[in-house]
């Protein structure tokens, strides 16, 4: 078993073979290339899709939804953040929306995810291997994108989406988030009266992972928002490697990852009891560079 490095002044050999180092360094590579690359790529997004599949979702030029999709980044359940370039991504949605998604890991379904652009068609899972065959029998020619996009469209059904959860809700949730600060915000949310249980399900269902997820996640996702504002999406994908190695080299996503995966107890002991005790100075510290800006395993992007 590879150990993790001391961190902060670690050798530079050991951080390089951690495990986590070589783990998000491929996996980010592969997304920033789907994100980038210059032929059309379609991507199939039936069924779940959340985490690191919604890096390599968000990648395609055509990205197409079922009548059985979820969509989310969950990752405030076991002490990380939406990393994979949700910190670009989301920072593309209408205001507040990047920040709610990310604090309380809510589940989007095709409808949600075709009205926040995330995706760009909606064919049922039945259609799946007719349009394989009416792709394999295409003719491209010099205008493949367009000619995708006509198969595409033959095939499309965006009355079978089920209704949308974010559309209807959209004032009350930028109200609940947009310009304020982490700790305000969250507490809007734990105390929306519009979250019982018996008033809205998926509201309800939002709050309750967010009061029982780790607390110095969504201190994460207010910080990596507020840094990739305006960035481009390689510089968020080298933040995002720093961060996230950070946290592999912390106590609390392998805390995360023994109570909902492994232990399966979902009974996990943060090191903090509350967002509202988190320390600007813990928070600080997953953001002290483990590269030089010339040496970081992503300066190439």
């Amino acid at each position: 078993m590879t150990t993790a490095p001391a961190g902060e002044g670690s050798d530079a050999e050991a951080l390089e073979d951690f495990f986590a180092t070589r783990y998000f360094t491929a996996e980010y590579r592969l997304d920033h290339r789907l994100h980038t690359f210059p032929k059309p790529l379609l991507v199939w997004g039936g069924g779940i899709v959340m985490g690191g599949g919604m890096g390599l979702f968000t990648g395609g030029s055509e990205r197409v939804v079922t009548e059985t999709s979820r969509l989310a980044m969950p990752e405030v359940s076991i002490g990380l953040y939406p990393d994979v370039g949700a910190s670009w991504l989301l920072n593309r949605l209408p205001r507040g929306l990047g920040e709610y998604l990310g604090v309380t890991g809510a589940q989007l379904n095709a409808r949600d995810a075709l009205d926040l652009g995330i995706a760009t068609r909606l064919i049922p899972d039945g259609e799946r291997e007719a349009l394989k065959q009416a792709l394999c029998d295409g003719e491209f020619g010099r205008h493949p994108m367009r000619h995708l996009g006509r198969v595409l469209s033959a095939f499309e059904h965006r009355e079978l989406a089920p209704p949308g959860q974010v559309a209807p809700l959209f004032d009350h949730l930028q109200q609940l988030v947009a310009g304020q600060e982490v700790q305000q915000s969250c507490q809007q949310i734990l105390d929306d009266p519009q979250a019982r249980k018996d008033c809205n399900a998926w509201l309800h269902a939002n709050r309750e992972r967010l009061a029982s997820g780790c607390p110095s996640s969504p201190h994460l996702v207010f910080r990596m928002l507020s840094r990739h504002r305006h960035s481009s999406l390689a510089e968020a994908f080298r933040d995002e490697l720093t961060l996230s190695v950070r946290c592999c080299l912390g106590t609390e996503l392998a805390e995360g990852v023994r109570a909902l995966l492994i232990d399966k107890d979902k009974q996990p002991q943060w090191a903090y009891r509350g967002i509202a005790e988190v320390s600007e100075e813990y928070i600080d510290g997953f953001f002290a560079p483990l590269w030089e800006e010339d040496e970081h395993p992503l300066a190439d992007l």
